[in-house]
């Protein structure tokens, strides 16, 4: 079947919601079928046959985000002859998608890669919500079904009224669709209390280990240039707010200055030069590291150089760094214990809830390398077995023939 993938993050590879489309892209070509990518353009990168691009300019969230308003008789023709039209992203690419679908008659998904939690962070947020909540009803056609989500009461009393907001417009735009995907168990228990569940389903993302030939640990260290005898702490996040880094550099802090460690931080995002002053007020420039982004096909040289995995975020959906992670046989260290699918507490690594717990675990790592190796190896079977790349394109290709048959 001919399937079209509405991404408005595609060509910026460094963002884990891009890497995921890809990943499906990947897989659904595996499985004999024609896909095809819609995202706005991304100037000095080579467009390739599966891509349609629009023109864009900088977006305003973070480097590497480009804005596009494909909104035109032209790219309207670019989207003819789709079978499925799948959606990733609530932003312009995917509400042209909406408006495909419904201009063709044609099935529609959208997958949910949004912890809206991480809304109630941004001050402005409400108001670029209802924004976007306007958009779809119009692309939609459905202006009292938004009014109605607007004003209808909080769906979660633990929740804030801004999150609490946030999710009620989230699961508005995820009901413009035929079938909602959930990509982790976390994000389906979040909107089952947030939108219709007759059209939810749990597939979660698959991971899988590059082609290539990967270096060796020892191997890895020297392309790198780091020492065989320090311990590697590494995190790989957009340096952003809700991330949290700076809870990861805070824990290097309660460490003993005379342990040979080192914090590598990848990724890049508007609050590094914060992170940077951060790490020079406590005198910490000589064990942690930036490294700035890194190309996706580099990721796993790194991932495999470190000894120990560890993400701060409490926002997270589906992490495919954390599930990498796993797969290249690290212990995994998180501060969001509804990540369940990649760690099992004390199997292979721990939750933790604040900067002195993770510089305890870390030290306990550091003294154990019987549990390093026990441990590593519990991840990438615990990852292996259940979220292969393969398995992922299997389970989206019966759900689009299932919803071909029903539509």
């Amino acid at each position: 079947m001919r399937i079209g993938l509405f991404s408005d993050y595609y060509l910026a590879q460094s963002d884990g919601t891009a890497i995921a489309t890809e990943i499906s892209r990947q897989a659904l070509t595996e499985l004999g079928h024609e896909v095809l990518v819609f995202c706005p353009d991304l100037p000095k990168v080579k467009k390739k046959a599966h891509v349609r691009a629009f023109r864009s300019w900088p977006g305003l969230l973070y480097p590497g985000l480009r804005a596009s308003w494909p909104f035109s008789m032209k790219a309207l023709t670019q989207v003819g002859g789709l079978d499925v039209v799948h959606i990733e992203t609530p932003l312009p690419v995917g509400l042209l998608g909406l408006r495909t679908s419904r201009k063709l008659d044609k099935p529609t998904v959208i997958s949910a890669h949004l912890d809206m939690d991480f809304m109630g962070e941004y001050k402005i947020a409400p108001l670029a919500l209802v924004g976007l909540g306007f958009l779809v009803a119009l692309v939609c056609r459905r202006p009292g079904d938004f009014i109605k989500a607007l004003f209808s009461r909080r769906r979660n009393p633990k929740a804030s009224r801004r999150t609490d907001f946030a999710w009620r417009v989230y699961g508005y735009f995820c009901d413009q669709s035929d079938v909602c995907v959930a990509i982790s168990q976390k994000i389906y228990n979040q909107l089952e209390l947030y939108k219709e569940k007759d059209n939810l389903v749990l597939i979660p993302n698959g991971v899988n280990l590059p082609v290539y030939k990967l270096p060796t640990k020892p191997e890895a260290r020297r392309q790198l240039g780091w020492a065989d005898n320090e311990f590697i702490v590494i995190s790989i996040a957009r340096l952003v707010r809700e991330k949290h880094v700076e809870l990861i550099i805070e824990s290097i802090r309660h460490l003993p200055g005379k342990l040979k460690l080192k914090l590598v931080i990848l990724g890049d995002g508007p609050r590094k030069s914060n992170l940077q002053k951060i790490v020079q007020r406590y005198g910490l420039s000589h064990k942690v590291q930036f490294y700035g982004s890194v190309p996706h096909k580099d990721l796993h040289k790194y991932i495999i150089a470190a000894d120990v995995f560890v993400n701060a975020s409490l926002r997270e959906v589906a992490s495919l760094t954390v599930l990498e992670a796993a797969l290249c046989a690290k212990p995994l260290l998180l501060f969001d214990d509804k990540l369940v699918e990649p760690l099992a507490g004390g199997v292979n690594g721990f939750f933790v809830n604040s900067p002195d717990q993770l510089a305890a675990k870390i030290a306990w790592l550091m003294s154990k390398p019987d549990k390093l190796g026990s441990f590593g190896a519990a991840s990438r079977k615990r990852v292996k077995t259940r979220y292969s790349q393969s398995a992922h394109g299997r389970a989206l290709s019966q759900m689009y023939e299932n919803i071909l048959k029903e539509h």
